[in-house]
Formats: C-alpha cells, structure tokens, sequence
C-alpha cells in the first residue's frame, strides 16, 4: 500500500506489515467460520451418507449373484459377510466435526472367525466445512469432497478386500 503521508522506508514497511497481518486475521477468522458452519451441517450429513450406504446395500443385494458376499448396512456403517466392515464416524470436537471413515476387518472379527486374515486398514479424516459454495468434507491437504465421492471411495475400498 503506497501511503504518500508516510515518507521514512521503516515506517512505510511497519505500516505494510500491520496490513499483511490485519489480512491474514481476517482470514482466519473467515476460516473459523467456515469450519463453524460446517460443523453445524455435520450431523445432517452423515445422516445422508448413511441414506447413501443404505441405497448402495439394497442396489447391491437385488444385483448381486448367489455367489457374491453378503452385505448388511446398520447405522453409519457396512459390514461385508461379518468379516469386513466400512465404519463412518462423526468426531465432535470444540470448534469442529470430523468425519473418521475405516475400511477393515468388522470390530467382532476376532470373536467371529477362528483365524483372523491379515488385512491393512484403511483410515480417512475429513473435516466438516461449508463456506459460500456449500457443504463439503475437506481432507488434510484441503481437497473437497461431497457425500457420494466419501461413500463411493469407501465401497470401492471394500469391495478390494472381498
């Protein structure tokens, strides 16, 4: 910012400083909000991702052949043939809500199967966020992501693993 009051190159660089900085607070605070007006679209959210798992299940089953594992949706979660599961679990936290999404071995497997495979989770965390163009589901290196992409991954992930 040229500023013709002030001539001395010290003051014009602390002035020039100030504005960089006063920019950047703004900008903060404009993230905050964001990820406050996420959080508060969360919850709604995972509801229409579970609605997403459930729709998926029911299209898989009348598709599938005898043949294929059987899938069952319960509440924010698949379990494949009770031995793998896609978990999706809302984290609150002061100020913001994540979005932890698993694909694995199911929670039970240990009780259920005399000899556990070897098999690598996988692990996502996503953070609620809705600035002026909508809801969305941010990843650690700020890519946006909608419901449908999330639940799509996920059963792709899945369906690796059977």
């Amino acid at each position: 910012m040229d500023d013709p009051e002030i001539t001395n190159p010290l003051a014009k660089q602390l002035h020039e400083r100030k504005d960089a900085e006063d920019a950047q607070t703004g900008k903060n605070l404009l993230e905050k909000d964001f990820i406050r007006k996420g959080q508060a679209e969360a919850l709604d959210q995972l509801k229409g991702i579970d609605s997403e798992i459930a729709e998926y299940v029911r299209t898989y089953t009348a598709q599938r052949p005898a043949t294929a594992p059987h899938l069952r949706h319960v509440p924010n979660r698949v379990i494949a043939d009770m031995k793998f599961a896609v978990t999706f679990e809302l984290i609150q936290r002061l100020g913001e809500s994540q979005l932890r999404v698993i694909v694995g071995l199911q929670p039970g497997a240990a009780v259920m199967m005399a000899e556990i495979p070897d098999v690598e989770t996988t692990e996502w965390w996503f953070q609620a966020y809705m600035d002026d163009g909508g809801f969305v589901w941010r990843d650690g290196q700020g890519r946006k992501f909608n419901n449908s992409q999330i639940v799509n991954s996920a059963m792709r992930a899945l369906e690796k693993l059977l």
